[in-house]
């Protein structure tokens, strides 16, 4: 548990600096911050279709590619047992605002997909920092945070524990 929070302040520091130091600027007022504005273009790897099942070399191309090197250590370790694909934002529109979501969706569902569907608290807090990551990744890719927030609200709603084609631990039921 504790290398799971020691993780998860680690990717608040990585989002943070990620946010203070490259991927948007703080509009300020005469005395205070009025709000931040996001500045689109944040980079994803090509992804696959939606619905393509994609293979454990591809898998491992693509995180490797976003920087996720702790999924991919993880997925090699104990791959789950079903295939991947990714149906794409689950219950949701693909495009915001003529805004591409799909790819942080589809890492999204990796995250799903090789997680584990007992309810531990170490799996607990993975779901939430898979959220939280979605949450972010969209308001990097220029989605409003009102937004971003309101899809976080809906998959820490929808993603589980209850037993759905796309909720957590889905690659291992």
């Amino acid at each position: 548990m504790d290398a799971l929070l020691s993780e998860f302040s680690g990717h608040v520091r990585e989002v943070h600096n990620e946010v203070a130091c490259g991927h948007g600027e703080i509009v300020r007022g005469a005395n205070h911050v009025l709000g931040y504005a996001a500045m689109p273009a944040h980079k994803f790897p090509d992804v696959p279709p939606k619905n393509t099942v994609v293979s454990l070399q591809d898998i491992q191309r693509l995180l490797e590619a976003k920087g996720l090197h702790r999924l991919w250590t993880r997925i090699a370790a104990d791959p789950p047992h079903k295939p991947f694909a990714s149906d794409g934002c689950s219950l949701f529109v693909n495009e915001i605002a003529k805004i591409n979501i799909y790819p942080a969706c589809f890492f999204h569902d990796l995250k799903y997909w090789s997680g584990y569907p007992n309810s531990t608290p170490a799996e607990r807090l993975a779901r939430f920092i898979a959220d939280a990551e979605l949450m972010t990744d969209l308001a990097s890719l220029g989605v409003d945070f009102f937004i971003a927030e309101t899809v976080f609200r809906g998959v820490r709603t929808g993603g589980g524990p209850i037993s759905l084609p796309f909720s957590w631990g889905f690659g291992r039921v």
